[in-house]
């Protein structure tokens, strides 16, 4: 039996090759340090980045469900582009914000800004304010400029409540 011994080690010496407890320690030494650097990196990286951005999530979050107050504009009848007076738009749109200072600058501002509005439907096509896509695009011009004409503030969201082409 140690004449057996004696040849595996004389073999092992002979060939280069490490003994198999010594490759299996490495790997079971290798899998330990892996498995020590994923929950380090876990804990002290990862975690407080999560944590981090849960937080601000939440602020947003809250931040977005305060809706502001409404201001209303409403009936607003204009005879779109190219009609010839034989078709009109009927909208409707409610202003928000959170600041009061905006909501009161839109109260005294009301007749430009109704006239802006009136002149923005104006040069539109019937067929255009049809398309589907029109009510965000104009959502999104017509906050942009009403916000380049408020000098108190901007408005933090615009909603159509009514638009009826006829």
């Amino acid at each position: 039996m140690a004449e057996y011994d004696a040849d595996l080690e004389a073999d092992e010496e002979e060939t280069g090759e490490k003994p198999v407890w010594l490759v299996w320690i490495i790997r079971v030494g290798v899998l330990i340090i892996m498995l020590v650097a994923a929950f380090v990196l876990s804990r002290y990286v990862l975690y407080p980045m999560y944590q981090n951005s849960r937080s601000e999530n939440l602020k947003t979050l809250a931040s977005l469900s305060q809706m502001g107050e409404i201001f209303q504009l409403k009936d607003i009848t204009v005879n779109p582009l190219a009609t010839n007076g034989r078709r009109f738009v009927v909208a409707e749109y409610a202003l928000e914000s959170r600041d009061p200072n905006v909501l009161l600058e839109l109260k005294n501002r009301e007749p430009q800004i109704r006239d802006e509005f009136i002149q923005y439907l104006r040069q539109h096509t019937a067929t255009q304010i049809l398309d589907l896509d029109f009510q965000e695009t104009s959502k999104q011009e017509l906050t942009a400029m009403l916000n380049d004409l408020l000098y108190s503030g901007n408005i933090d969201s615009m909603y159509y409540t009514k638009l009826i082409l006829q």
